[in-house]
């Protein structure tokens, strides 16, 4: 007796590591299990019909469900099957589909019922097998009927959805730095997929890019469907037909580029007569104020002209813009045009150069001469200008009817005659300030200048001296 157990423990031995070195080698077997009432399929090859009633196989040991993939062949309980991520009688077209096919067939979402397995086994031998009449039947060798066409939509359309990309995929979206942009995706299949990047985030059906700096980004998207932990397998034999069982797909991958850039609206503030940053008299260009308006001319932000002349404003979204003066600076006069501009891609920075006219007063001169009782227009009278320093600004004459003129720039100024008719008086200073653009008229008028009464003053300067000689003549001519 101990002999006879001795003897079963070792062949049970060698029976296990039998089947371990089979499931080492990936070697396994199918056998068939219960029917599925209701459900009958023909098939017909070279004028023979193969008739049947939907039953499932399995596969030996683990009873995981399992399919035909040579329809035309005769499932042996009895034969050795080699595992392999290929089957010898298939393209690899044919392969991919039907592993799509038994990933979305039965027991996939609400895939339940034992029917589904028929149908999944239907669409596989369809794929399989192009070439030959296969159809489901009202009973055992039965009429031909247009069965589960419904069912077979579905699995057709859960495929294609899987596969079905975003709309957006390939494609390059320009973006502005501090600014977000949201894509939704009008293929509706964003919301099966995850982001690879933290600042590009889904939210249904949209994605939402935000928070990315300056530079060019590609936005990796994946959409993954496991429910089996395992891949698509083939199991070939040479005494059996071909069979394959469940397995995840591959990952459906996506991409995106996305280009960030600065973008930059610079204004410099230029006087108009001189073209120039310098500002004219006394003036100021800086500290006037800009408003800046959206297309809809929406006010948005404000701009201040600082002491170089310049203010900027960074990351305004691409778009079209307007911009118009509301506070200019001391001494110039407002600027109430409106002008536009417009940011995108290719036009990411904008520079203008905005002109102020200076508040400006014409002054006039009307100059004459005389002694009080006629006058008339004195010509070539010089009258120099000068700033609040003291330095010289300008120098105008008069003409032949006396009239001088000029423009003078916001300031303070003093206007000083310089020459006159021979014998006549210089006008006195005028003090000039500009703060407005009203004209000011000045009748200037030169005296002539008083001489003294030099006859009565020189009597009295000879009848001194002969005095005084007289009195030294009598001394002389006592002694």
């Amino acid at each position: 007796m101990k002999k006879i157990i001795i003897f079963l423990i070792t062949i049970l031995c060698f029976n296990m590591l039998d089947m371990a070195q089979v499931m080492a080698l990936g070697i396994t077997s199918f056998y068939n299990d219960s029917f599925i009432p209701g459900i009958w399929v023909t098939k017909v090859k070279d004028g023979i019909k193969y008739y049947e009633q939907a039953r499932f196989m399995r596969q030996t040991g683990s009873n995981q469900f399992a399919y035909c993939v040579e329809p035309f062949e005769m499932l042996s309980e009895n034969a050795i099957y080699t595992e392999s991520l290929t089957a010898d009688n298939l393209t690899a077209n044919q392969m991919r589909r039907i592993s799509q096919i038994a990933y979305f067939g039965y027991q996939y979402g609400n895939h339940t019922d034992s029917k589904w397995y028929e149908i999944t086994q239907f669409m596989i031998w369809k794929t399989a097998d192009p070439y030959h009449d296969i159809y489901f039947t009202d009973k055992l060798n039965g009429n031909r009927i247009d069965a589960y066409t419904a069912e077979i939509n579905e699995i057709n359309a859960l495929i294609n959805n899987y596969y079905t990309k975003p709309s957006f995929t390939n494609t390059t979206t320009d973006l502005v730095e501090e600014h977000s942009v949201t894509l939704t995706d009008t293929n509706n299949v964003l919301s099966n997929y995850t982001s690879d990047n933290p600042n590009a985030t889904i939210s249904g059906n949209n994605l939402i890019i935000s928070n990315l700096e300056e530079g060019e980004y590609t936005i990796n998207l994946t959409r993954t469907n496991k429910r089996t932990a395992a891949i698509p397998l083939f199991y070939n034999s040479s005494t059996s037909q071909n069979m394959t069982t469940v397995g995840d797909l591959d990952d459906v991958t996506a991409s995106l580029k996305v280009t960030v850039k600065e973008t930059t609206v610079e204004v410099t503030k230029i006087d108009k007569d001189n073209q120039d940053i310098i500002p004219s008299g006394e003036g100021l260009l800086t500290g006037a104020v800009y408003q800046i308006y959206d297309k809809n001319m929406q006010p948005i932000s404000k701009l201040t002209i600082d002491e170089n002349m310049k203010a900027t404003i960074k990351n305004l979204d691409y778009g079209e813009y307007y911009i118009q003066e509301i506070e200019p600076g001391k001494g110039y006069q407002l600027d109430e045009n409106i002008y536009s501009f417009t940011i995108d891609k290719d036009n990411y920075n904008v520079y203008l150069k905005l002109e102020n006219e200076i508040i400006k007063k014409k002054i006039e001169i009307n100059k004459k001469y005389g002694d009080g009782n006629s006058s008339q227009n004195e010509s070539n009278i010089i009258f120099d200008i000068y700033d609040y320093n003291n330095n010289l600004y300008q120098s105008i004459t008069t003409d032949s009817n006396g009239y001088a003129s000029t423009y003078l720039p916001y300031g303070h100024y003093t206007i000083k005659q310089k020459n006159s008719t021979t014998g006549y008086a210089l006008a006195d200073d005028i003090k000039i300030n500009v703060i407005d653009d009203e004209t000011i008229t000045y009748n200037l008028y030169d005296y002539k200048i008083k001489v003294p009464n030099t006859h009565k003053d020189n009597y009295n300067y000879f009848s001194l001296i002969l005095l005084l000689g007289g009195l030294y003549v009598k001394k002389n001519s006592y002694c």
